[in-house]
């Protein structure tokens, strides 16, 4: 197998990464707001995005293990909805911290999964990673 793939859309999908995860990553912008212990608050931005995390480009860090809420805002510049998701750091860097995901409540699921589907370049192979009675379209 090649090292990446042509995607549907021209993108290229780097597979000797994707393969050794357990879902699918998909590139896309978006704020984001984490919080612990109710006083800590990080504003960062992500680009890189799966159903089981993300990783948080920011200037300040929480500690490896530290439990989290996130709030990944939707929408354009004039409107902000915001996706909150309970997550964990699992892994710090100079430049951010990745969070994998833990309850996201149904309506979050949702629109998790239509946000990688839309914004997929490969949208069908998404498909297998969502939970059975999800249809994002």
């Amino acid at each position: 197998m090649s090292e990446s793939a042509e995607g549907k859309r021209g993108e290229t999908i780097d597979e000797s990464t994707s393969n050794k995860r357990k879902f699918t990553r998909i590139h896309v912008a978006l704020e984001a707001i984490t919080a612990a212990d109710d006083k800590i608050v990080i504003r960062g931005h992500s680009t890189d995005l799966s159903l089981g995390g993300t990783f948080i480009y920011c200037s300040e860090t929480l500690p490896v293990g530290t439990p989290c809420h996130l709030i990944l805002l939707l929408g354009g510049p004039d409107v902000k909805l915001g996706m909150p998701v309970q997550g964990k750091v699992v892994r710090v860097e100079d430049k951010g911290m990745a969070i994998e995901f833990g309850e996201i409540g149904q309506e979050g699921q949702k629109h998790l999964e239509k946000l990688l589907y839309y914004n997929s370049p490969c949208p069908e192979a998404i498909l297998g990673e969502f939970k059975p009675e999800t249809d994002p379209e």
